[in-house]
């Protein structure tokens, strides 16, 4: 084996379990955040077909609207996915049809999940985000092919990149805002729905491998206003905190981290300043 091929290989690997590692993370998001997860897998892959109806069911449910109906839009996308599938058959052999169909099957696995997202029962959850986790796969199978293909991302891999950083994003927020599994997700959180073909395949590829260390780079200055009586150590502590969420936020959206260079306390007000890039 030549080492560049080695390399290859060993870089691909990386990827592969860098990827496993973010998808394993859906199983600690609150259910709500999960179900918002679904509904932007149809924001995404359906925007320009006549099913964003689908969308919008979801998304009424990962806000809080559990009255949502989600089963008629449901019975025509899976009526239309099947459809799809069999022009793909014998002795039809419609390529194009076939291939829009894996990417939609994929969907909908994601979309018959919700039910077990949304039960009481442990186990039928992590069932569920299992089926999940098959469903982006399935989702992501479709981009097989694209541009950037030279790229150790290519055929069943690339496609899944935009969502990673979905579930990034879901995370972090949870986690800042200390979400529960009742806590409605706005789907606005998540930013335009870009497709998988807009993004450069290389940065995403930065972003899944990416350094866990911040790197030097802009400077940014936060000025902080600290009543009147606020102790050192209160002051310490609420610097730590914005520190640790603006950090978080960083690389969420792909960069490599904020650290706190100096703090500096005045009359009147207070100043931190970190790197990023």
């Amino acid at each position: 084996m030549s080492s560049d091929h080695y390399e290859k290989s060993r870089k691909r690997g990386e990827y592969i379990q860098a990827r496993e590692r973010h998808l394993s993370a859906l199983k600690g998001l609150p259910r709500l955040a999960q179900v918002a997860l679904v509904a932007r897998v149809c924001q995404r892959e359906l925007r320009h077909t006549k099913h964003m109806g689908l969308f919008h069911a979801l998304s009424d449910l990962a806000g809080g609207n559990h009255g949502s109906r989600l089963e008629p839009h449901l019975s025509l996308f899976r009526k239309y996915v099947e459809e799809l599938e069999e022009r793909g058959r014998e002795p039809h052999d419609d390529y194009e049809a076939m291939w829009r169909a894996v990417g939609l099957r994929g969907v909908l696995t994601c979309v018959d999940a919700v039910p077990l997202l949304l039960s009481p029962s442990t186990e039928r959850r992590a069932a569920g985000c299992d089926q999940v986790v098959k469903g982006v796969k399935g989702v992501a199978e479709q981009g097989g092919g694209g541009p950037n293909s030279s790229t150790i991302i290519n055929e069943h891999f690339w496609g899944i990149f935009p969502y990673l950083r979905d579930l990034d994003l879901l995370i972090a927020l949870a986690e800042s805002e200390q979400w529960s599994d009742d806590t409605a997700v706005d789907m606005d959180v998540l930013g335009a729905p870009f497709s998988v073909a807009e993004y450069d395949l290389k940065a995403w590829e930065a972003y899944v491998l990416r350094d866990n260390e911040p790197t030097k780079g802009n400077e940014i200055v936060v000025e902080i206003d600290v009543p009147d009586g606020t102790s050192d150590e209160e002051v310490i502590r609420t610097v730590r905190e914005f520190a640790e969420l603006a950090d978080g936020l960083h690389r969420v959206y792909g960069g490599r981290g904020l650290e706190v260079r100096t703090v500096e306390c005045f009359v009147g007000m207070s100043v931190a300043t970190g790197g990023a890039r």
